[in-house]
């Protein structure tokens, strides 16, 4: 009977033994047993299978919004940015409601509103360019989605912008 203490030389001498029989053609039952023996002692050799760590939360936050930012044009779904970040999309928002005591398309959409906002503030794109610049296919549906989560318009949200700007302020006062 075998010992189970067994070292790299072991394999490795199983391993020539194997070679050689396999050079002479003959004894193919002593091969394969002589491989199963080398397979099974390299097993217990790697030791105990290593559980496969799980990012912590604030990991998966970081990479959740670096992925946002990468794809806020591209419409993810939950499930997409889980399956780039490596985790389920129910682990994905309860971190996120943790983190941020928000729901995952919240942040989505917070996001996208602030770029809207960005672009209605600083730029003379027409609505419908905006809407472009920001992955909607359609118009319309970008004007209803911003209202929803603003409650204006964006022709509304970019004379409110452009009114808060022109309002004499204290520091104007000489």
């Amino acid at each position: 009977m075998m010992s189970d203490k067994f070292t790299l030389s072991d394999i490795w001498r199983l391993c020539c033994e194997t070679v050689h029989l396999i050079a002479e053609s003959c004894r193919m039952e002593s091969v394969q047993h002589l491989l199963a023996l080398m397979f099974i002692r390299i097993r217990r050799l790697s030791g105990p299978a290593q559980r496969v760590a799980q990012p912590l939360p604030r990991t998966i936050a970081q990479y959740f919004f670096q992925s946002v930012e990468l794809h806020l044009r591209d419409h993810w779904s939950v499930a997409q940015y889980a399956a780039e970040i490596g985790v389920t999309p129910e682990r994905l928002n309860a971190t996120m409601r943790r983190t941020t005591g928000r729901p995952l398309m919240a942040i989505i959409h917070a996001r996208i509103i602030l770029e809207a906002e960005a672009l209605l503030d600083a730029s003379t794109l027409q609505i419908f360019e905006i809407a472009e610049e920001l992955g909607f296919t359609d118009p319309a549906y970008f004007s209803r989605f911003f209202k929803r989560i603003t409650g204006q318009s964006p022709n509304h949200n970019r004379r409110e912008l452009k009114l808060e700007i022109s309002r004499p302020s204290c520091a104007s006062w000489p």
